[in-house]
């Protein structure tokens, strides 16, 4: 199986929310804080040269920098059939998908994949469901997130990274390839 690749804003000062993932239901497969992220644009999986592109476009975009919030814990895709736990943004979201506005499409057709369709969606997942977790473990994970608060913490996105997965998954499931500061704020 060949590694997907994304650009996103890594989460900084992300273990502020360890304490809450420390409550979370057996059914959480949560992410190591340095891997929680928000997607700009997901590119699956690339060729060498591909690559090699969206870095160079990577280090050329004037990224701005983005204060935020976090709000609701989402399911996502939906709350039926949900593959990821993540969080909204609450200030800072109209920004954000402005970036992805901007952005994603030209990364889309640097590393050569279809256009994605659909409305900007700024959100920054914190796990998965275990593989094998039963509808009672998925329903515990739903009544977990509704009761988490977490909008009394600031975050600045003030980078921007070219990720794929880890060489061992058994810890972290991304490793960073290209690292850019980003600028001023939007």
């Amino acid at each position: 199986m060949r590694p997907n690749w994304f650009v996103a804003y890594p989460l900084d000062r992300s273990e502020r929310l360890l304490p809450f993932l420390d409550h979370a239901p057996d059914g959480l497969r949560p992410f190591h804080h340095e891997d929680m992220h928000l997607t700009i644009a997901f590119l699956g999986a690339l060729e060498a040269t591909a690559q090699h592109h969206v870095t160079q476009l990577l280090r050329t975009c004037k990224w701005p920098r983005v204060e935020a919030t976090l709000g609701k814990l989402l399911p996502l895709p939906n709350a039926k059939r949900f593959s990821a736990l993540s969080f909204e943004l609450r200030e800072g979201r109209n920004e954000m998908v402005a970036v992805m506005s901007a952005y994603r499409d030209d990364l889309h057709r640097t590393a050569g994949i279809p256009l994605d369709r659909r409305p900007p969606l700024p959100h920054v997942t914190i796990g998965r469901p275990r593989r094998r977790a039963s509808v009672a473990a998925r329903l515990d994970l739903l009544a977990w997130g509704a009761t988490l608060d977490v909008s009394n913490l600031r975050f600045c996105f003030d980078r921007v990274v070219l990720y794929t997965w880890a060489d061992d998954r058994s810890e972290r499931q991304f490793k960073k390839v290209c690292l850019v500061d980003a600028g001023s704020e939007l």
